[in-house]
């Protein structure tokens, strides 16, 4: 059984759903907890996936029926179908589906293990601890992820390093990722924008933090002479702070008729990647960026 609810999940695992139909009685559970079609359903016909067994309905609201939803609603998909190892990818709150299936002694693997932020601010940070302490297999993208594993005295035995599913979708889409015409609309050219993530709410909904983060945009255009940041992901706070000294794309889920070859040739193509994550290297497919700038409080990271 796997259990999934999110845009980043459904991509990530697309090339993931067709193996364990081949080789297991796989029952797919989509508690729909990113709820519209732009970031759920539409990537069942992109990705070119089957339509899941079940589409649970969780509600969003307050913090308590978004994270109870998702633990009740699968609770009484498990106790259904009695699944042999319940698969997970990721930290959300769809993922807390792992506190029913450890109770009901359901064995848990948690692919995307290990990964931390370490700042338990973040709802995601307190989830991904939460499932990697309650999975019974581990399956971490990279040895430092599993070392934070073995940090936290997970035992090695239930730790594999097995790298990230997102190679294999974009080898499988990689004809479509060539052909797409997202530059032509955008009006870039290879390698002249830089992309930049810095969708966390820590980030886009505190003023300071937005003010941090355009003052280090700013170092980099004087720096590296990039007029173009295009923000996969954006709050509206970016088109108000924006100063006019270099254009910064704020796009939103399907803007520019984006699909997902669309998104992948913008990230192949951006000349380099400014990020929130603390790495110093970003690896996409076979190709490697050297981040020029990380976006933290502490200016003199940008030397990095």
């Amino acid at each position: 059984m796997s259990i999934f609810g999110t845009r980043p999940e459904i991509i990530r695992l697309s090339r993931i759903f067709p193996l364990l139909d081949k080789n297991f009685k796989h029952i797919m559970v989509n508690t729909n907890q990113n709820y519209t079609k732009e970031l759920n359903s539409v990537f069942f016909s992109e990705l070119e996936l089957r339509k899941p067994d079940y589409n649970l309905k969780i509600r969003t609201g307050q913090y308590g029926i978004e994270i109870a939803d998702p633990i009740s609603e699968t609770e009484q998909v498990i106790l259904k179908e009695h699944p042999d190892l319940v698969l997970i990818l990721g930290d959300t709150n769809s993922g807390l589906s792992v506190i029913p299936a450890s109770h009901h002694g359901i064995q848990i693997a948690h692919l995307e293990a290990g990964m931390r932020a370490y700042d338990i601010r973040m709802p995601e940070e307190k989830n991904r601890i939460l499932i990697d302490h309650l999975s019974t297999l581990l399956l971490p993208y990279t040895n430092y992820s599993r070392e934070n594993l073995i940090r936290e005295n997970v035992h090695p035995s239930k730790i594999y390093v097995v790298g990230n599913p997102i190679v294999e979708v974009i080898d499988h889409f990689s004809p479509k990722i060539e052909k797409s015409k997202i530059l032509e609309k955008m009006k870039l050219k290879q390698d002249d924008f830089f992309l930049v993530t810095a969708h966390r709410s820590e980030n886009v909904d505190n003023l300071e933090q937005l003010e941090i983060i355009f003052s280090s945009l700013e170092k980099i255009h004087k720096k590296f002479n990039v007029k173009k940041f295009i923000e996969m992901r954006s709050s509206y706070k970016f088109c108000v702070i924006a100063t006019g000294e270099f254009d910064l794309y704020a796009t939103k889920a399907r803007a520019y008729e984006w699909d997902v070859a669309a998104g992948h040739a913008i990230v192949k193509h951006a000349g380099g990647i400014v990020t929130t994550l603390d790495e110093k290297e970003f690896k996409y497919g076979k190709k490697d960026y050297k981040n020029l700038a990380l976006l933290v409080k502490r200016s003199e990271n940008l030397e990095r």
